[in-house]
């Protein structure tokens, strides 16, 4: 989980369409468009870095149907949650938190996850006290509504069936 020697990381952020890069339209092998201080890596794959540990999952039906999204900043453990927001289907905010990664940062993700390091520093709650806060209204039978909810629940470490996903509903290249 630490860095053996500081080595800079040059990478296209966008995915390829056809034979070129979405984040600045270079053809498929050529040098990267942005650079970050490290490598970076998901930290989901079994045996990279042992079994996948902390997962919860609801234990008792609870019904509902709420929207999820969640964001994620690098760390020299992987993917770790940052903030996460939680709505009813009126559109009323059910549970917003930001969270204190485990490991330090390596990329906050900001292009993405909006996520700067001042906000970072206002986080109180860990993964655990969010799933626990989550846990408290998200039953077996609860609906979550998300995009990429497989991102979403595999940084909450949270184990659940019951999902409508955007990502399925609507493809795009």
């Amino acid at each position: 989980g630490e860095y053996l020697k500081k080595e800079s990381c040059v990478y296209h952020w966008g995915r390829l369409s056809g034979d070129r890069y979405a984040c600045c339209n270079a053809v498929f092998g050529t040098r990267g468009c942005t650079v970050a201080c490290f490598h970076v890596w998901s930290g989901t794959r079994p045996g990279m870095n042992g079994p996948l540990e902390g997962y919860v999952r609801a234990r008792s039906p609870r019904g509902g149907v709420y929207a999820l999204d969640a964001e994620m900043c690098y760390t020299t453990a992987g993917l770790e949650l940052t903030s996460i927001a939680v709505i009813a289907p009126d559109g009323r905010l059910v549970y917003k938190s930001l969270v204190k990664p485990s490991s330090p940062v390596v990329d906050h993700n900001t292009r993405f996850s909006g996520i700067r390091p001042r906000d970072l520093g206002r986080a109180t709650k860990t993964l655990r006290d969010v799933q626990n806060d989550i846990l408290g209204f998200v039953g077996t039978d609860t609906i979550l509504i998300g995009h990429a909810l497989d991102n979403d629940l595999r940084a909450l470490k949270l184990l659940h069936s019951a999902v409508v996903d955007t990502c399925a509903l609507y493809p795009h290249a």
